[in-house]
């Protein structure tokens, strides 16, 4: 996968998101379409528009760094292996430890914590889970994975489909892209 089109998935999961710069449903309709629609000009236009607020976090991913798509199975196993970004929040759910299971496990007592999350736990319940641009890097050549985005959507999951055993809402597996520092060994790519 190319480092493009990695930016166009990720920028697609954000559209909607606090992260991108405009608030505007109109602006945000036309930038998913461009970013979904077949001409080149125009997705490059939309990954524009979300690199104005996102773009110095996407460049400091190291350089070198090979683009995968992946699959990611809802399991305990695998979802022992992700960290969340090390944002103030996700320090506080996680107890400061930015593994993705200590934090989803403070959200589960009370998901309202974080209304996103909480939003993304009933579109799962009500089969309406969008799961696109959700982006892993490597550490390792087998894990643990830092989650760049999707870090809500992931802790969702987890609440939901682990946590509160509810798997008939989930699916068993994820597409994700999957980011391997140079160096790294093959581990789980498709």
């Amino acid at each position: 996968m190319t480092y493009r089109e990695m930016t166009r998935r990720w920028a697609i999961g954000e559209v909607k998101s606090e992260f991108f710069y405009r608030r505007d449903k109109a602006y945000q309709q036309d930038t998913l379409r461009i970013l979904t629609c077949g001409n080149q000009d125009d997705k490059s236009e939309g990954i524009r528009r979300h690199q104005i607020t996102r773009g110095p976090y996407i460049s400091s991913i190291p350089p070198g760094t090979t683009w995968y798509l992946s699959k990611l199975s809802v399991t305990e196993e695998e979802f022992a292996k992700l960290y969340t970004d090390k944002s103030p929040g996700w320090k506080r759910y996680s107890g400061g430890t930015f593994r993705l299971s200590d934090a989803a496990t403070f959200l589960r007592e009370d998901p309202s914590q974080d209304l996103r999350i909480a939003g993304m736990i009933s579109e799962l319940q009500n089969r309406r889970f969008e799961p696109i641009g959700i982006t892993l890097i490597e550490e390792n050549s087998d894990g643990p994975y830092t989650i760049l985005e999707g870090n809500g959507r992931l802790a969702a999951v987890y609440v939901r489909c682990l946590l509160q055993d509810r798997k008939s809402d989930c699916p068993s597996e994820l597409e994700v892209v999957l980011g391997r520092k140079a160096n790294l060994a093959p581990a789980w790519a498709l």
